[in-house]
């Protein structure tokens, strides 16, 4: 039966220590002056995706169009199965309500992801 020699460990973690004690755990940012602007979204340029044309503005209340776009979702709520209403329960109950994730998880299974 082999022994563990202790004695070679130690000056790993003696070394492991003082480099551990000598680094920085985190820098902090200096803080902002008081004058400084806000932050400017990066990723989309007002003047080049105007949302406000792109995106309609929604039916006022009580108008035909609300009333037929309520109308129709009442119909596919109607036409849903059983096993869709279980379905959508679950899904709400699920910390991930999102089918890829579910997917990726399964990938390793031989089934095919529904």
């Amino acid at each position: 039966m082999k022994t563990l020699r202790v004695r070679s460990v130690w000056p790993g973690w003696a070394l492991l220590l003082l480099v551990a004690a000598a680094a920085p755990a985190q820098t902090m940012k200096p803080p902002k002056p008081a004058g400084a602007p806000a932050k400017t979204p990066y990723y989309i340029d007002p003047m080049v995706l105007d949302l406000a044309a792109l995106v309609p503005d929604p039916p006022a209340v009580g108008s035909p169009q609300q009333k037929d776009e309520l109308a129709e979702l009442h119909r596919i709520e109607a036409a849903r199965t059983a096993a869709q209403v279980a379905a959508a329960k679950r899904m709400r109950t699920r910390k991930t309500s999102s089918p890829t994730r579910r997917c990726s998880a399964r990938a390793s299974t031989p089934r095919r992801c529904r």
